[in-house]
Parts: C-alpha cells; sequence; structure tokens
C-alpha cells in the first residue's frame, strides 16, 4: 500500500510532504533525513515496511520475507511428512505450534530487518502442524462428520484475514495491537491443547501403544460424560487401529467434541 510522507532534512525544519525518492536521496547523500508517515491520508497505514525501515531497499529484500515464509513451509512439508508417525499427530502440532509463537514473540520484539527474516523462516516451518490438524481432526471424528471438520479447519484459516480487515477498517490502522492479541491467543490456545487434548487413539494403536491409546479413549470418554472404563485388547488392538474412532459431535459440548468411546467399545472383554 503507498503511503504519503512528511519529512525534514535539518533537525532546525520543520517536517514538510515529501516523497520516497526524496527521502532515500537524502540518506544516500548526507545520511540525516527523519520522516513520518503522514497519517492524516485514507491510505495510512503502520506495518512491517516502516518498522524494520526498508524504505529504501531494494524491492527484492522486500519480497524476501514472504519468500522465506514460502519456501521454509514447501521444504518443512516435505522433509518432515514423517515426523506424524514417528512422534505422534499431537506433538507434531505442538512442535509447530511452538515454532510460531517463538517467531511471534520475537517479531513483536525486535524491529530488525534480518531478525525478521529468521522468523519468516520460522513460521514457514512452524506450518508443518498444518496438514496434521486435518489428520487429526479426521482421528477423532467418525467419518459422517469429516466434511464438518474440514469446513471448520478451514474456516478457522481463513477468518483471520477477515478479522484483520475489519481490525484495520474499524479499530486500528498498526498492525502491531492485532499481532499481540492474535500471538496471545494462540499461545493460550497451545496450553489448552497440551494440557486436554489427548493423542489420537488411532495412531497409539498403529504404534502399538494400547495402554496410551486406552488411556487417550478413557480421557475421550470423561469429557464426554461416560464413565464406563474402556479397555482395548491386544487381540482386537490391529483390527481397531484401523477403523476410525467412533467418535461423535456433541452441540452441547463444543462445535467439534470428542465423544462417547462407551459406545464403540461397549464390550469391555474385547
Amino acid at each position: 500500500m503507498k503511503q504519503s510522507y512528511d519529512c525534514r532534512f535539518d533537525p532546525s525544519n520543520d517536517f514538510r510532504h515529501c516523497s520516497t525518492q526524496e527521502i532515500c536521496a537524502a540518506k544516500d547523500i548526507s545520511g540525516f533525513v527523519e520522516y513520518k508517515i503522514d497519517t492524516t491520508t485514507p491510505s495510512y497505514f503502520e506495518n512491517w515496511y516502516h518498522d524494520m525501515d526498508v524504505l529504501c531497499m531494494p524491492m527484492s529484500a522486500v519480497m524476501a520475507l514472504g519468500t522465506a515464509w514460502a519456501v521454509s513451509s514447501g521444504l518443512s512439508g516435505i522433509v518432515c511428512s514423517g515426523l506424524a508417525e514417528q512422534v505422534g499427530r499431537k506433538k507434531t502440532i505442538v512442535i509447530g505450534q511452538v515454532f510460531q509463537c517463538i517467531a511471534s514473540a520475537v517479531m513483536l520484539l525486535s524491529k530488525s530487518y534480518y531478525m525478521r527474516l529468521a522468523c519468516c523462516i520460522l513460521l514457514g516451518i512452524g506450518r508443518l502442524n498444518n496438514g496434521q490438524c486435518y489428520t487429526f481432526g479426521f482421528e477423532i471424528v467418525s467419518k459422517k462428520y469429516k466434511s464438518l471438520v474440514c469446513s471448520v479447519i478451514n474456516t478457522w484459516d481463513s477468518s483471520y484475514l477477515m478479522v484483520f480487515n475489519l481490525y484495520w477498517m474499524f479499530v486500528s490502522k498498526n498492525w502491531y495491537y492485532f499481532f499481540v492479541v492474535h500471538s496471545t491467543f494462540s499461545f493460550l490456545l497451545l496450553i489448552v491443547f497440551v494440557l486436554f487434548v489427548p493423542e489420537s487413539p488411532k495412531h497409539l494403536l498403529l504404534q502399538g501403544k494400547i495402554d496410551s491409546a486406552n488411556a487417550a479413549l478413557n480421557a475421550i470418554a470423561k469429557f464426554n460424560g461416560v464413565d464406563k472404563p474402556v479397555s482395548i485388547g491386544k487381540k482386537r488392538s490391529a483390527q481397531l487401529a484401523f477403523m476410525t474412532p467412533m467418535m461423535s459431535l456433541r452441540s452441547h459440548k463444543s462445535i467439534v467434541s470428542m465423544t462417547s468411546a462407551h459406545s464403540a467399545f461397549s464390550d469391555q472383554s474385547i
């Protein structure tokens, strides 16, 4: 978004309207120039472009921020494709979210171009958890609710742009405050996910971790108000690992809630 600027080329002078070319020329010649965005124009918007003082840098340097994110995001999806099978769906999501939380915090604290470039790479690497959100969601709901899970995740991802545009139109033209709220909310969600959401029982069964799978199923059952304990024996574990866990939506609990394991595994002699 093109901005209008006020600047002065001598500390004793008042600010006046100036162009980007004048600012960059003064930096090259005298090394001194003070400039600020004209907040009275409709195009006014505070973003990273001005925080990092890259106004006079080549456009390729500015575009490198987005390129770094896109490339690292693609590479993380390729390199870490088997990570979820090794460490689990939940841990993969947590690892990716930790990367993103760290990068967000550093971006808020530092205005260095190179530091934020590194953070863009870290944010891209953190995208390795996005695909696992679908896998994890699909493994804890029954078949008829998979499309709803997909819609919820897609809506959540796309809502970021909508909320940001509303913020920009009606709340503030400064990106910083929105990013603070967004980063704080992401960190709180990470804590809730780590403390209260179990690993995918299907993944645990595929790994032969029957006791852990039973613990996860019982945690899900308890969340849904089912007190009867669930126990999957070794004889049935291999078969059940390839079945979609019988978990359903409970509208009075949440949009996508994990359901009654009791209804799926009512035969305690399995």
